[in-house]
């Protein structure tokens, strides 16, 4: 066993985000199949039916999985779309002078979080700066807490799909294909076109949906386990 201490996930979403957190716990069972793995979701009113194939996944895992469901009030306020949903801001319950950083991928030192993130000072400059918000909780971490953000190499930790010619580029050729899939540990299907979508155009799409159906078949032999369906499976 790597690590005897199990690596804890936290996810931030919506009922419309669950089918791509399976794909997300299907790469990282897969790659990392000695590690322990505990998953925490943090969400506002997700049917408990919609939660099943969920639940049946992270059993067939071993990984337990921990539901914390929150009060929608505490972000009443807050400005959301269609796009952002009220649940992005939940990560943060734990003009820049830093680099600017993106918040769809953290590693989290709670102790310290706990004692610098404090809820009032986050729902103040919620009220003081929402006209201004474009992309809120990510302006939000920035804004308030930038410069104690420690950066580390995205082309490992946060691997910005859209972008592998800039990759390319600024590592002089190193950052080809066979190093994105030997060295990056998080590839980040960032912005509004998706791989789930029709039209996707970036050539890790096809990676994406790979653990797709990955996820799908493994979803069908869980189900088959569970029930003891087994001779239907093959």
């Amino acid at each position: 066993m790597l690590n005897q201490s199990p690596i804890r996930l936290l996810a931030a979403l919506d009922e419309n985000y669950l089918p791509r957190l399976q794909v997300l716990l299907t790469s990282v069972f897969i790659n990392n199949p000695e590690e322990k793995m505990e998953l925490y979701l943090i969400h506002r009113n997700i049917p408990e039916k919609s939660l099943e194939k969920l639940r049946i996944q992270c059993c067939s895992f071993h990984y337990p999985l921990h539901l914390i469901q929150v009060d929608a009030s505490f972000f009443q306020n807050a400005p959301v779309s269609r796009r952002y949903p009220q649940e992005m801001y939940y990560r943060l319950r734990l003009g820049t002078d830093s680099d600017y950083f993106n918040s769809g991928v953290l590693l989290m030192d709670l102790k310290l979080g706990r004692e610098k993130i404090l809820p009032e000072d986050v729902f103040s400059y919620f009220s003081e700066h929402s006209a201004s918000l474009l992309l809120p909780d990510q302006d939000i971490l920035n804004a308030m807490y930038g410069n104690q953000i420690w950066e580390v190499d995205d082309a490992v930790w946060n691997y910005d799909a859209r972008n592998y010619n800039s990759y390319l580029l600024r590592s002089s050729g190193k950052a080809d294909l066979d190093w994105v899939i030997a060295h990056t540990a998080i590839l980040h299907f960032c912005g509004r076109t998706k791989p789930w979508k029709p039209g996707y155009p970036y050539r890790f799409g096809i990676l994406y949906k790979h653990y797709e159906h990955l996820t799908h078949s493994l979803e069908v032999s869980a189900i088959g386990k569970k029930s003891g369906n087994m001779s239907f499976i093959n």
